[in-house]
C-alpha cells in the first residue's frame, strides 16, 4: 500500500512539474508576443509620422502581471517534484562513509526539519492570502485578485510538504527495517552494503 501511494504521488508531482513547464512556456510566449508587438508598433509609428497617419500602440495589456502570475506557477509547480526526486543540493562528504540505513536516518532528520520550515512558509503565505482576500487586493492593470498569485505558491508548498512527509516515511521505513530502499529515488538510494 505504501509503495503504491508513494509511486502515485511521485507521478502526480511529475505532472505538476509538467504544468510548471507549460506555465513557463506561456510566460515566455506572452513576453515574446509583447516584444514583437511593441517592435512592430515602433516600426509602424516611424512610417506613420512620415506619411501622417495616426500612431499605434500595440502591446499586451498587463504583460508584467501575467508573466508574474505564470512565473509563480513555474517555481512552485516544480518544487514538489524536486522534493520527490531528492534533487536539492546536499553535501555528503561525511555521510557517504556511513551505512545506508544511517544515511536514511539522517535524511529523515533533515526532511523533518524541511517539513517544519515548509509548514511555517505555508502558514505565513496562507495568512497573507487571507489578508489580501479580506481587503480585496487586486493587481493594478488587470485587476487580477492577489489570491490568484498566492494559489500556485500555496499549492506548491502544500504538495512539497506532502512529498517530504512521504520521503520521511520511506526513509524511516528503510532506516528501521532495511526494506523499501527501492522506493528511494536513485539520487538518494542507499549505497550497496
Amino acid at each position: 500500500m505504501g509503495a503504491t501511494v508513494y509511486r502515485a504521488f511521485h507521478s502526480v508531482t511529475r505532472w505538476l512539474a509538467y504544468a510548471g513547464v507549460i506555465s513557463l512556456m506561456i510566460a515566455m510566449g506572452i513576453t515574446i508576443v509583447d516584444i514583437v508587438l511593441r517592435t512592430a508598433s515602433r516600426a509602424v509609428n516611424l512610417v506613420a509620422d512620415t506619411i501622417g497617419i495616426e500612431p499605434v500602440g500595440w502591446a499586451i495589456q498587463g504583460v508584467v502581471e501575467l508573466v508574474q502570475l505564470f512565473i509563480m506557477g513555474v517555481a512552485f509547480a516544480v518544487l514538489p517534484f524536486a522534493f520527490m526526486q531528492a534533487s536539492h543540493v546536499s553535501v555528503d562528504l561525511v555521510t557517504a562513509k556511513l551505512s545506508a540505513r544511517v544515511q536514511s536516518f539522517l535524511r529523515v532528520v533533515s526532511a523533518v526539519i524541511a517539513v517544519w520550515f515548509l509548514v511555517l512558509i505555508f502558514r505565513h503565505g496562507w495568512e497573507q492570502m487571507l489578508n489580501q482576500i479580506e481587503y480585496g487586493d487586486v493587481s493594478m492593470t488587470l485587476a487580477i485578485p492577489y489570491s490568484w498569485f498566492w494559489a500556485p505558491l500555496l499549492t506548491g508548498i502544500f504538495m512539497s510538504i506532502a512529498a517530504t512527509v512521504l520521503l520521511v516515511l520511506a526513509n524511516a521505513a528503510y532506516a528501521v527495517t532495511g526494506r523499501g530502499g527501492d522506493l528511494l529515488t536513485p539520487h538518494h538510494s542507499a549505497p550497496v552494503e
